[in-house]
């Protein structure tokens, strides 16, 4: 039977490099690291690890493991965290993602609710890409996700919370920065300023554009709401934004942002999780969760 203190020791070594720091991680002597590899490879029949000029990495099969022991150790911790939430909630810790721009709109007042609330309870946030945070919820080093739809949610619980709504932002000198509205059509010779293949606005904004009878250019990939309001001010393109994340962004009167006439494909925003990880701390943030969008997002 696989023991959790070799598995432990398995993704240290991974994870550090080498035997001696992984020992530092877990507070044990290198000997003792080296004999939980040994017990495990003797278990499975198969080296796990390969020694380099570089450090310790993985083989195949340790690569295969140590994806497993993430898993289950992640698993542990939270069923450790659920038992102390079954004890009146009166601690725990919900690791929660969040996109960027949801979290500069929703992370504060969320975290007053909590206060207020279910003061024993601890937020830990991570912000990244939306594929990041459903591949993390998935693996289980994440409990919650707050994200977008349309994305691949396969195998996870999706929530619906609230509709969003889509803007144009455009530089103050293009010839319809001084319209309130504007339809995608008129458009369609511009070029685009967006986010990489397989990010959710990208996705947006080449559906909605489809749906208006063209493909659009596109001038350049950006990382972040920043980057793209940047590039739109300097004039390299236009872009497409949710309505809030150019209300928590846009302070630069180099941009406009403007309507969109067109009947759009509808965006939803709410949160995933993994129904079979059942907790009330869980649960808990998730009830907050929908309150805050509902008072916050248009």
């Amino acid at each position: 039977m696989l023991e959790l203190r070799d598995l432990r020791a398995l993704t240290a070594v991974i994870e550090a490099g080498g035997m001696a720091r992984a020992g530092e991680h877990l507070h044990l002597v290198q000997s003792a690291v080296s004999q939980a590899i040994k017990r495990l490879e003797a278990q499975v029949g198969q080296p796990l690890l390969e020694r380099r000029r570089s450090g310790v990495v993985p083989t195949p099969a340790g690569a295969a493991l140590n994806g497993h022991a993430r898993l289950i150790l992640n698993c542990v911790a939270r069923a450790e965290e659920d038992m102390r939430a079954y004890r009146g909630l009166s601690k725990g810790t919900v690791r929660l993602g969040m996109v960027s721009t949801v979290s500069r709109l929703l992370l504060g007042p969320l975290l007053h609710h909590l206060a207020d609330r279910h003061p024993g309870l601890l937020l830990q946030v991570e912000e990244n890409v939306t594929d990041v945070l459903i591949d993390r919820l998935r693996s289980g080093s994440l409990d919650l996700s707050v994200v977008y739809l349309p994305t691949d949610t396969h195998g996870l619980t999706f929530e619906e919370v609230q509709p969003v709504r889509l803007c144009l932002v455009v530089p103050c000198t293009h010839p319809l920065a001084s319209r309130k509205k504007v339809a995608l059509s008129e458009l369609a010779s511009d070029q685009w300023v967006t986010f990489e293949a397989g990010n959710p606005s990208r996705r947006w904004l080449e559906t909605n554009c489809a749906g208006a009878g063209y493909r659009p250019t596109i001038a350049v990939e950006v990382q972040s709401v920043y980057q793209l309001l940047a590039y739109v001010g300097a004039e390299v393109g236009v872009g497409m934004l949710t309505a809030q994340a150019a209300r928590v962004e846009l302070h630069d009167d180099t941009v406009r942002e403007l309507e969109i006439a067109d009947t759009l494909a509808p965006v939803m925003l709410g949160y995933a999780y993994d129904e079979r990880q059942p907790s009330p701390a869980i649960q808990a943030v998730r009830t907050l969760l929908t309150e805050v969008v509902r008072a916050t997002v248009d």
